[in-house]
């Protein structure tokens, strides 16, 4: 398992894999030992690896970096909206959320994450334009933005709290997905729907 990952597995993950390879609680499933998922190899996210289900097809998914050893960050999947929600910054933070869910004791990032996707899905907190950082004084956020045009929005993830993402409806609706580098700031198209296409027709025949 170890040989499929970018870096080592960090000693406290391995204390744990000794005594057990997943854990039953208030989630469908929590398997630490499940193998890469072809289906969330997005392009912004080389190495992942599904650890736990949520239900109904959403699952908890480890975005794997290179020299990453705590496993992480962790991403929730969501696929009804579709959306990609930041969870913990490592697995041993999702196992700990994922265990006290229901227990009390303040907001627990783990407890129902398709609400936090219905809120990135509907309104794209933090979003922003090529416009708005065109002058940016981040000269990271400012040359990503640079090198791309004017139909592509930003999310910037860089310092991320939990329940912050971005929306997915674009990307499987033929947007395009990019990711600066290693960086977490990420670039997303919105396609025109069949009306927006219509009304860029019309603005284009009539010259506006």
């Amino acid at each position: 398992m170890e040989a499929s990952l970018p870096a080592d597995i960090a000693a406290q993950l391995q204390d744990l894999l000794r005594v057990c390879s997943g854990l039953k609680g208030p989630v469908d499933w929590l398997y630490l030992t499940m193998p890469m998922d072809e289906d969330y190899h997005l392009k912004a996210f080389p190495y992942t690896r599904v650890i736990a289900g949520g239900g109904f097809g959403n699952d908890w998914i480890m975005a794997l970096e290179d020299k990453t050893r705590m496993w992480g960050p962790v991403l929730f999947i969501c696929h009804d909206p579709p959306a990609v929600v930041y969870q913990a910054h490592n697995i041993l933070d999702i196992i700990r959320d994922i265990l006290t869910i229901g227990s009390g004791g303040g907001e627990n990032p783990a407890s129902e994450p398709c609400g936090a996707a219905m809120e990135i899905y509907s309104n794209s907190p933090g979003e922003l334009t090529c416009e708005q950082l065109s002058g940016s004084a981040d000269k990271e956020l400012a040359a990503f933005a640079k090198a791309l045009d004017e139909s592509y929005y930003f999310m910037d993830l860089r310092n991320p709290k939990p329940r912050c993402g971005f929306s997915l409806y674009w990307l499987f609706n033929g947007g395009d997905l990019r990711r600066d580098g290693g960086r977490w700031l990420f670039a997303y198209t919105k396609p025109l729907g069949f009306w927006g296409r219509m009304g860029k027709a019309l603005r284009r025949l009539s010259g506006r």
